[in-house]
């Protein structure tokens, strides 16, 4: 098991709404020189594709580790069009292919990106694909793409505390998605939970998540890769993105779930049932590892706070305030909400 290494202090996100903000955004971009610079992006909507909506752009900058959540909702094209030193964010960064952006699973990002503002991204490393074409094994181990949120629980070794943390805001935001998809809202946001302003805590501990963890998970992957594979996965991530800006692509088709290279070993119907039957073995042994899972938190829960979580307070009454940070600070820490995943 890797050792377990405290991160140093985290500035909260920052949240993007005015002009002078994005001038702050960029003059901290600029700070780095384009060699060191490193992004890590995630966008959130309702159905994010050009079918949907595009309301936040989250970005973990390295070297700086600084989380920016640009409020596209709110600044609408000025987000990439409002200019800095005479380059706006758009054309300088997002399209410019000498700097590298990780992202993970790109397509429907960059559909949204293309569809709504004509931004077609470049200089995209899909660290997804990273995951599955460093998996050990032949073809057929790499059939199935995985998600985020199993691969930071599963391949990170996480503290209890920081997995748990991760987990229950995960739970927490989907269920707020799901409860808006169920019933019909009114206001002007309407079910787009990410179009609500100002921003609910939670809704930015779940942007700020989906990046905090990708330079550990690209670290991890790159590693352990076979260089004919990295080539592979370099090349596959332009051509997702490539493919989310052409007019046949469909943001939720069923074959997303399967790798790029899957097809060399699924081309007979037979091959297609047994890629059912196999998904379906896949499902099932998920969702024994989450049922475990879930019976190990309970465990480790008990051992940590004994009598109080079942007759107290519970576990997540300890944390009532971890989403109460000054959601606008420039300087306020973290806690120790992303404490192992960083190398010093």
């Amino acid at each position: 098991m890797a050792d377990r290494q405290r991160n140093p202090a985290v500035s909260a996100p920052m949240i993007v709404t005015t002009e002078t903000d994005l001038n702050q955004l960029f003059a901290s971009l600029s700070s780095t020189t384009r060699k060191q610079l490193r992004l890590f992006i995630d966008l959130e909507g309702q159905k994010l594709s050009r079918n949907g909506t595009l309301s936040l752009m989250t970005i973990h900058v390295l070297p700086q580790k600084m989380t920016y959540i640009i409020d596209i909702e709110t600044l609408r094209d000025r987000a990439f069009t409002h200019a800095f030193s005479g380059q706006a964010f758009s054309d300088s960064i997002l399209e410019d292919p000498t700097i590298p952006k990780y992202f993970w699973d790109v397509r429907n990002d960059a559909d949204a990106l293309y569809a709504h503002h004509g931004i077609r991204l470049a200089g995209v490393v899909d660290v997804q694909l990273f995951e599955n074409a460093s998996r050990a094994g032949g073809l057929s181990a790499k059939t199935y793409l995985r998600g985020l949120d199993i691969c930071v629980e599963k391949d990170l070794q996480l503290k209890f505390t920081e997995r748990h943390r991760f987990v229950k805001i995960k739970r927490e935001v989907k269920a707020m998605m799901d409860q808006a998809d169920m019933h019909a809202i009114t206001g002007p946001a309407g079910n787009n939970i990410f179009a609500v302003r100002p921003l609910e805590p939670k809704i930015i501990s779940y942007c700020a998540n989906d990046v905090a963890y990708l330079p550990a998970l690209y670290e991890l992957y790159n590693k352990r890769i076979k260089p004919d594979w990295r080539q592979k996965a370099k090349t596959e991530s332009a051509k997702r993105v490539e493919e989310a800006c052409s007019s046949s692509y469909e943001p939720h088709s069923e074959k997303k779930k399967f790798g790029p290279w899957a097809g060399a070993t699924t081309n007979t119907s037979s091959n297609s049932k047994s890629r059912t039957s196999a998904r379906d073995d896949d499902d099932n042994f998920q969702r024994l590892l989450d049922a475990l899972e879930d019976h190990g938190i309970e465990e480790n829960a008990r051992e940590i706070f004994g009598d109080y979580y079942n007759d107290g307070p519970g576990y997540d009454d300890w944390y009532d305030d971890e989403y109460e940070w000054p959601l606008n600070s420039r300087d306020a820490a973290w806690d120790d909400t992303f404490e192992s995943c960083w190398e010093k």
